[in-house]
């Protein structure tokens, strides 16, 4: 099942994002998970951050060209997030 556009979904964005077609989404705006384990919540430790295959499907979903915002308040995760970037675009070269 493909997610029709122009609707609200409430689904878990993991799931979800796997029901997208590639190349469908103009920007990927998103405020993650920081991973800190802020004063011992579960919601603020989720590994998502760091989610290898999440980031390729954000990437997989973004039309060429287009723009990925994210937030955060560590630099470290800016590296994780041009790492994932850097190896999946590698590892993509060939799917062109």
């Amino acid at each position: 099942m493909l997610l029709e556009v122009n609707n609200v979904y409430n689904i878990d964005c993991a799931e979800g994002i796997g029901l997208l077609e590639r190349d469908c989404v103009d920007a990927c705006i998103t405020d993650p998970p920081y991973e800190l384990n802020f004063m011992g919540n579960t919601w603020d430790n989720t590994g998502i951050s760091h989610s290898i295959d999440l980031w390729k499907e954000v990437l997989r979903v973004l039309k060429p060209g287009r723009h990925y915002i994210g937030f955060d308040i560590n630099s470290e995760y800016y590296d994780i997030a041009e790492k994932r970037i850097k190896e999946y675009t590698e590892d993509n070269k060939h799917n062109k």
